[in-house]
């Protein structure tokens, strides 16, 4: 469980379960895309994302908190250190083909 305030003073109970493994991958127009390490500290590595992607982080209450368009992530990753600790959807928009997934900030 992950307890945590919000800006508001709003308190949220997380509940999730960390499994043991250090990727989740999936097939976007043939790229198998993968996220790592997750959970994460500061970096969030995005492998095989090769071009024109749309990258967004939202909380769990729907609230978008970053957006970033790239042309080349092959490698690349993105800097969760405005975030807090918690649990984040993040969404890849490549040609409205999205890949949705969760990701957690430790």
């Amino acid at each position: 469980s992950l307890f945590y305030i919000d800006e508001n003073g709003c308190e949220y109970i997380e509940e999730f379960t960390i499994e043991a493994i250090n990727s989740i991958g999936e097939s976007i127009l043939g790229e198998a895309v993968e996220f790592f390490p997750n959970p994460c500290t500061q970096f969030l590595q995005i492998k095989n994302a090769r071009s024109n992607f749309e990258i967004s982080i939202y909380s769990t209450q729907g609230k978008l908190l970053l957006n970033k368009y790239s042309t080349k992530l092959a490698g690349n990753s993105i800097d969760l250190s405005i975030l807090k600790c918690g649990v984040y959807i993040i969404k890849l928009n490549k040609d409205n083909q999205i890949l949705t997934r969760k990701i957690i900030k430790i």
